[in-house]
C-alpha cells in the first residue's frame, strides 16, 4: 500500500501502532498469572512496556514475562517492577525491539509481597507488522523509531 507523501514523513503502511494490555488482580502475598494472546493477523514488535502498580509501595511487586510458545523469556526471572518501570509515568523503552509471532501467548506472572490485593496493569506497546513484512528484515530500535 502506498500513501503519497507519507513515506517522507517516516510513515510505513506495513506497520501500525498497537497496545496489548493485561489486567491482573495480584493476590496478597502470592504469585498471580495473566496472559496476553497475540492476534493471528500480524507479527507484533514490542518497543515499550508500561506498568500501573495499583498503589503498591516500591519493591512490593515483581513481574516475569515469557513467550510460552517459544519458551523465550522477555523478563525470564522475576524483576521488581519499580526497577524496570520506575514510577510508571514513562514507558520502559526496550534496548532492542522484540518480535512476537502471530498467535503467540505471553505468560505474565505478578509476585505481590504486600499484604494487600493490587489491581495492576501491564501494557506492551509497539507495532503490528503486515504478514510477511518482517521476513528477512532486521528490525532495530532505529528502524522502528523512524517508523513512528
Amino acid at each position: 500500500m502506498r500513501i503519497e507523501g507519507l513515506e517522507d514523513a517516516g510513515f510505513d503502511a506495513n506497520l501500525r501502532f498497537y497496545a496489548y494490555p493485561c489486567d491482573i488482580a495480584a493476590a496478597a502475598t502470592a504469585t498471580t498469572p495473566g496472559t496476553i494472546s497475540i492476534d493471528a493477523d500480524a507479527d507484533f514488535v514490542i518497543v515499550d512496556m508500561n506498568f500501573y502498580n495499583g498503589g503498591a509501595a516500591a519493591g512490593d511487586l515483581a513481574v516475569k514475562i515469557e513467550d510460552s510458545g517459544m519458551s523465550k523469556g522477555i523478563l525470564k526471572g522475576f524483576v521488581k517492577t519499580d526497577l524496570i518501570f520506575g514510577d510508571g509515568k514513562q514507558p520502559y523503552h526496550l534496548p532492542t525491539p522484540t518480535r512476537i509471532a502471530p498467535n503467540s501467548s505471553l505468560s505474565i506472572e505478578i509476585k505481590n509481597t504486600s499484604a494487600t490485593l493490587r489491581n495492576v496493569q501491564l501494557v506492551l506497546l509497539g507495532y503490528k507488522a503486515s504478514p510477511g513484512y518482517l521476513t528477512g528484515q532486521k528490525v532495530s530500535s532505529r528502524t522502528v523509531r523512524l517508523k513512528r
